[in-house]
């Protein structure tokens, strides 16, 4: 019976090769796709404060959110776009030296901005539509007091408050990938987002629709009148909402989410399901590949099939720089031959030289004695 999800290894592999696009994608559809996904997390947020404004409760209130919250990823992993807290996992990619960690930092800054005009635009929308009205101005009043409490949170709860959240969302992420079909892609995003959502973590680019979408709520005094008067905001809390003090707010949640995303998943799980090949695994999973097929030989070495039809493509290259370092070698100890036998011709030919001189030496003396002789019988 076929296997009806990836395992463990296989997602990894997965989200690796994936984070090689991500790496790659040009300059413009980067920031198309990050707008998108903006927009997508930003409806969900904006549809999750519908639904829960009225509610006394906080338990329910954000178990009910935690429900609606989590289309926003799902119409991101179905549809296509680029998020900032799922592309931290890029890190296992950089790690395995598969993009450079210039490629990652270029994806996320790109992204993350990318993200906030995406969020920022469904701001414009909702405000603009009358959609705060809703329950004679209450939603209004509550798009505040969110806004108005996520500023005033420590930079401290914030960092952790975002690793936290972005544990979660990479976990949803990775346990989408694990599923073959739509309904189990839709059920593994589900139940993590819903487990955030209702634990109250902060999320940063969530908070890209909340904070800007209080803030404009803010300018209209009937929403401020009804947020002092059924959640006791101060003029302290109401006049901390304006872009500049929410920037530390964007920072921490967002460097949380890193390190909740990059570090915590992507580092434990390429540490615990990453399995190094050397070259030569890989150039004999090719050569199985071409005697059985893909499917077959990557379920025989229990490979990612997109893995190895990576490894397929590169085999020439790997070829080539074996034969390169092999015929590289043999060269290097021909020289050392030849060396050797010049070496050993040139002390024989030095003794030759040698033997011959004192021959030479020998003949001279030789030549010189007979020639005295001569000049001695001549006298005579």
């Amino acid at each position: 019976m076929e296997q009806n999800y990836n395992t463990p290894k296989e997602v990894i592999e997965s989200n690796i090769n994936t984070a090689v696009g991500k790496a790659a994608l040009p300059f413009g559809k980067m920031i198309l796709l990050g707008i998108l996904a903006g927009i997508f997390i930003a409806l969900g947020g904006a549809g999750s404060n519908v639904a829960v404004h009225d509610i006394a409760n906080v338990g329910l209130q954000r178990t009910l959110a935690g429900v609606i919250f989590p289309a926003g990823l799902i119409m991101i992993v179905l549809v296509g776009g680029e998020l900032f807290t799922g592309n931290c996992l890029m890190t296992m990619a950089a790690w395995d030296k598969k993009i450079k960690w210039s490629g990652m930092l270029r994806n996320l800054v790109v992204v993350f901005f990318s993200n906030l005009i995406g969020a920022l635009v469904i701001v414009l929308l909702v405000s603009f539509s009358g959609q705060l009205d809703y329950t004679g101005g209450k939603l209004g009043a509550y798009t505040i007091s969110v806004a108005a409490k996520k500023i005033a949170l420590s930079p401290l709860r914030m960092v952790l408050s975002g690793i936290l959240c972005n544990v979660l969302v990479c976990v949803a992420i990775l346990m989408a990938a694990a599923a073959k079909d739509v309904a189990g892609k839709i059920l593994a995003i589900f139940f993590p987002i819903w487990l955030f959502v209702a634990s109250g973590f902060e999320h940063v680019v969530a908070n890209m629709y909340y904070i800007p979408a209080g803030i404009l709520a803010a300018m209209n005094p009937a929403y401020v009148e009804t947020a002092k008067e059924l959640y006791s905001l101060t003029d302290a809390q109401l006049a901390s909402l304006n872009a500049l003090d929410s920037l530390p707010g964007f920072f921490f949640v967002m460097l949380g989410n890193f390190i909740g995303g990059g570090l915590v998943i992507g580092g434990l799980c390429y540490l615990t399901q990453k399995k190094v090949y050397d070259k030569e695994f890989k150039i004999q999973a090719v050569q199985l590949e071409r005697e059985i097929g893909f499917s077959k030989a990557a379920k025989e070495l229990g490979v990612n099939i997109d893995t190895l039809y990576g490894w397929n493509k590169r085999t020439k290259d790997d070829r080539f720089d074996l034969e390169l370092g092999m015929q590289t070698l043999d060269a290097a100890m021909s020289l050392t031959e030849e060396v050797q036998n010049l070496r050993q011709q040139s002390s024989e030919q030095s003794k030759e030289i040698a033997r011959l001189k004192e021959e030479n030496e020998f003949l001279a003396e030789a030549s010189a004695f007979f020639a005295a002789n001569r000049q001695k019988s001549a006298k005579n």
